[in-house]
């Protein structure tokens, strides 16, 4: 594999890469059809393509392989200055569960002729591979008339850059991916547990308006942790307990304050879509069932396509039109649990 990276190398400087051309579009589509005409010397087959970008660009790229023999592999060069090359920091990089499908975010850190490569990461193997390539840009995380705050308090100010970041569905924020595919988040929440398994970013299961199990990619904080006390009981078997849950009224009041905190941060621009009042405790037989028991309230934005286009959405690597603020007070026999989470409605 090393000998592939440095053959890349080779292949840029000697200038074999073809005419490069302007990335005019804000999305545009490429098939790679991999075949003799390009090989490593190790074996691996390979396609690519250069385009003249800009600094503090947002480089995102999703290849899908159209036979299970494909296995995406993406590599950025970026324009070599004064004998050194200029290095795209990589901010996520993600192969799907079967492996043809590949989605990476590169941040560009000066203008120049990037060469994007396109391989086949199963060695010997031709095949071929569609890309959609987009740009955004880091100044759009600085634009505060996207998602503005209503005022300069910590939490609303955090609030407003994480929504930002969500335009990225969060692939310049995830921190380490934990063994269930998951990644803990590097932005800080303001009076959240960062150290909190519940805090990370992942695929969540969810409710959606008419009561139907949905899927969607979000940055979740757990903002509070109420433990039952327990103490064994007598009649029910060697591991049975009794649960105090006099504790759920603390995090009911919680629950409520963080609510006021969450509607005075956010603009007119978001409007509650739903707010659901469950019963508290769900029983023995449901309590597994997705969110039906507790509180829960749910900001919908309106729309911000001036910044995120619904055509060009492609799943993993930018977010939909519809941004969304859930605030939730979970609970069961055994515990409640307070959780923000950031979101975009999926297609």
């Amino acid at each position: 594999m090393k000998k592939f990276f440095l053959f890349l190398l080779l292949f840029i400087l000697t200038g074999l890469t073809g005419k490069t051309q302007s990335l005019i579009q804000k999305f545009v589509e490429n098939t790679f059809i991999l075949s003799d005409a390009f090989k490593s010397p190790d074996g691996y087959y390979f396609g690519s393509i250069g385009y003249k970008l800009n600094q503090g660009s947002i480089l995102m790229i999703n290849a899908i392989g159209t036979t299970d023999n494909f296995k995406p592999m993406i590599i950025v060069k970026g324009p070599v200055e004064n004998g050194k090359e200029v290095i795209a920091t990589l901010k996520s990089y993600d192969t799907s569960y079967n492996g043809k499908e590949t989605n990476a975010v590169y941040i560009l850190p000066e203008t120049g002729e990037y060469n994007i490569f396109i391989a086949n990461g199963r060695l010997g193997e031709k095949g071929t591979v569609t890309t959609k390539m987009g740009l955004g840009s880091i100044d759009w995380l600085d634009n505060t008339k996207i998602f503005p705050t209503t005022n300069n308090s910590p939490f609303s100010l955090a609030l407003a850059n994480l929504l930002r970041q969500a335009i990225f569905h969060f692939n310049l924020i995830r921190g380490e991916k934990d063994m269930w595919g998951n990644n803990k988040t590097t932005f800080v929440m303001p009076g959240a547990d960062m150290k909190d398994a519940g805090t990370q970013i992942g695929i969540y299961t969810d409710l959606d308006a008419k009561m139907e199990v949905g899927y969607y990619n979000a940055c979740q904080y757990s903002m509070g942790n109420f433990n039952y006390e327990s103490k064994p009981d007598k009649n029910g078997g060697e591991y049975s307990y009794l649960y105090d849950q006099k504790d759920t009224a603390i995090a009911i009041k919680k629950y409520d304050s963080l609510k006021t905190v969450l509607t005075n941060a956010l603009t007119t621009d978001f409007v509650v879509e739903r707010e659901a009042n469950f019963s508290l405790f769900s029983t023995k037989e449901d309590r597994h069932r997705i969110r039906k028991n507790g509180r829960r309230i749910i900001f919908a934005h309106k729309g911000n396509e001036a910044v995120i286009d619904p055509a060009n959405h492609f799943y993993y690597l930018l977010a939909s039109n519809k941004m969304k603020v859930e605030l939730c007070l979970h609970s069961d026999n055994t515990k409640a649990e307070i959780t923000l989470r950031i979101y975009s409605e999926e297609k």
